[in-house]
């Protein structure tokens, strides 16, 4: 049967009209909770990620910082350590020859510290 002879035998009325409007009203409302649920459930996963992600960001912070550290200390500890080995370096040459870069000198001291103003050295 068509739509138009289901029309001839069932004619269309307020009744049947509301009751269809109805239907659909409760089907639209099963959807926008099925939407609203979906949302919830969706937020609370980015929610749950973004603490996760944090946490790792703060955990690759704190390990980065170390590493940092650990390299400042190395650096330094070598600076230091080429330092003091190129100050050896120049004064046992200086004080076997007592010339560098073709000026000679009378005296040499070790470990000779001064203070102008801010500077120290």
């Amino acid at each position: 049967m068509t739509g138009t002879q289901d029309r001839k035998k069932d004619p269309l009325t307020f009744e049947k009209v509301w009751e269809m409007f109805q239907a659909m009203s409760q089907e639209s409302d099963r959807q926008m909770k099925e939407t609203d649920r979906k949302i919830e459930e969706t937020e609370r996963i980015l929610k749950e990620s973004g603490k996760e992600t944090d946490r790792i960001l703060q955990k690759l912070g704190k390990e980065t910082d170390r590493l940092i550290e650990e390299n400042w200390q190395l650096i330094g500890g070598r600076t230091k350590s080429d330092g003091d080995l190129a100050e050896e370096h120049f004064f046992t040459s200086l004080a076997s020859k007592m010339t560098f870069a073709g000026q000679h000198y009378h005296a040499i001291d070790r470990n000779v510290k001064r203070k102008i103003g801010d500077l120290e050295g």
